[in-house]
This record gives C-alpha cells, sequence and structure tokens, in this order.
C-alpha cells in the first residue's frame, strides 16, 4: 500500500533567505532571480539527485507560499517525506540569471504559522542588530 494515498501528506515549509552577492542589484533583478528560484530549483535536483530526485520532486509538490522580494525570504512548501532533497538542491544553486546567490534554509517547520513566527522573530532581531549598529556610528543608543 501507498502510505501517501491512504492519508492525508503531510508537508513541512522551508524558510529560505536569498543573498545576492552585489551589492548594486536593482529590486526588479532581484525580483526576477526569486522568481527564476523555482527553475533553478529543478535544475539543481536534477543535476544533484538525477531522474530520482525530479520524479519525487513535481512541479506540483512544491509550491511557493510567500516571496518578500525586499529581503529575499522564501516560504516553500514541500512534501514531509522529500523536504530534505529540496533542501539540499537549494543550498547548493550557486546563480540564477548568471547572478551569484547564496540560498541559506533559515528554518523549517510543520506550519505556515510557525514559520511566520519564526519570520517575526528574525525581523526583530535584524532590526535591534542595525539599530544597534546605527548607534554606534551615531554615538548614541537607540535599543534600550
Amino acid at each position: 500500500r501507498n502510505p501517501r494515498v491512504m492519508t492525508r501528506q503531510k508537508k513541512r515549509y522551508l524558510v529560505a533567505e536569498v543573498s545576492y552577492f552585489k551589492p548594486d542589484l536593482k529590486a526588479s533583478s532581484k525580483d526576477a532571480v526569486l522568481d527564476q528560484t523555482k527553475i533553478a530549483l529543478y535544475e539543481s535536483i536534477s543535476f544533484y539527485f538525477g531522474i530520482l530526485g525530479v520524479s519525487k520532486q513535481s512541479f506540483v509538490s512544491i509550491k511557493y507560499k510567500k516571496v518578500l522580494s525586499d529581503s529575499g525570504i522564501l516560504v516553500i512548501r514541500v512534501h514531509r517525506d522529500d523536504f530534505r532533497i529540496v533542501w539540499a538542491a537549494l543550498t547548493l544553486i550557486q546563480n540564477i540569471n548568471q547572478i551569484p546567490v547564496v540560498i541559506q534554509i533559515v528554518h523549517v517547520g510543520g506550519t505556515i504559522r510557525s514559520c511566520q513566527k519564526y519570520l517575526i522573530e528574525h525581523f526583530q532581531i535584524r532590526v535591534e542588530i542595525a539599530l544597534k549598529h546605527l548607534g554606534d556610528k551615531v554615538g548614541g543608543s537607540f535599543v534600550e
């Protein structure tokens, strides 16, 4: 028996952060890179995992739930049994549209809600670090 047919399909949500090596990259180029990430993901799966990896991850089984282009955050839904293949393939992507990128998985969750909670904490920490760094430059303190 195939367990995927008899029970509901359990998913994992991967929160990925895309970092660009070109600091002067325009916002429209960043949007294009994030749009091309899905194609690059399938190319990476086929290159590193072959036919078996591609057959497990069809275009239907991977869904982009959220794309935050300003910060380079992607939230991707994949099947629970195969999320490690997608994780590995994403981290092995080196460039998209001849733009060098690094993709890091920063969180894996079982629900979209857990990913949202993580992202809120993640951005709060980033803001605190930025304010502390800005306070060091100005000579004052913005974080109490």
